[in-house]
């Protein structure tokens, strides 16, 4: 069997898309320091942007993937933690605005529905 008959059996495995909404709030969250995968979801909750159940950890794995994060050890924690690379550090500084404005029309889309 030559290689590329090979390659089309081999399964492929599906990336997990992280949306745009929750890739830029998740790069936010982690600029300030790296925290604790528990800590991160309970900022996401408070910004009242709420993944699904089991949905978090693979989007924290893609980041990682697209080197915009690595896993760093954090002492006391339970999970793991996430510091942003240089990579990510700049996405989420180019990123603020859009997130911040984000924020603020789902503020203001709330309060005058």
């Amino acid at each position: 069997m030559s290689m590329a008959e090979q390659k089309s059996k081999t399964p492929r495995v599906r990336r997990y898309s992280v949306p745009v909404f929750a890739r830029a709030a998740i790069l936010q969250i982690l600029l300030p320091k790296p925290l604790e995968l528990n800590r991160i979801r309970a900022e996401l909750g408070a910004c009242d942007i709420h993944l699904l159940n089991g949905s978090l950890y693979p989007a924290l794995h893609a980041l990682v993937d697209d080197k915009l994060l690595r896993e760093v050890a954090i002492e006391g924690a339970t999970t793991p933690g996430y510091t942003l690379t240089a990579q990510g550090r700049a996405e989420a500084t180019k990123h603020r605005l859009t997130l911040s404005e984000l924020l603020r029309r789902s503020v203001a889309a709330e309060t005058s529905g």
